[in-house]
């Protein structure tokens, strides 16, 4: 695992106000406490239950992936895009990551707090 996929997961998490700790041979696997490992970029089912826990907008139109989500008067929309690059899934999950990563940035801004 990249440190950037690591750093996109830790922000994911934190956007869903999950609590963490990594765990693994190398420690390159997330788990949450509570719900065991979890890995959203990786697994569909972990991609999905984030993109429900911070209502997030999911489309494919065309050969990119797409993950949005409105912040509210005055902020609009924030929409993470992904090019497919072969594998539509792939760049589905990796956009609802990057969206929770983004949200959890703007929420340690002192923006949205859902």
């Amino acid at each position: 695992m990249s440190a950037t996929d690591r750093e996109l997961l830790e922000m994911a998490a934190k956007a869903a106000g999950f609590h963490f700790s990594w765990v693994g041979i190398d420690r390159d696997i997330p788990e949450i406490l509570e719900k065991g490992t979890w890995n959203p970029l990786a697994f569909d089912g972990d991609a999905l239950r984030l993109a429900v826990e911070l209502r997030l907008h999911i489309c494919n139109p065309g050969m990119e992936s797409w993950a949005q989500r409105y912040l509210g008067e005055g902020n609009g929309w924030l929409t993470i895009k992904e090019p497919h690059d072969g594998n539509a899934s792939t760049s589905t999950r990796r956009a609802i990551v990057r969206a929770a990563a983004a949200i959890a940035a703007q929420q340690t801004q002192g923006g949205d707090k859902q």
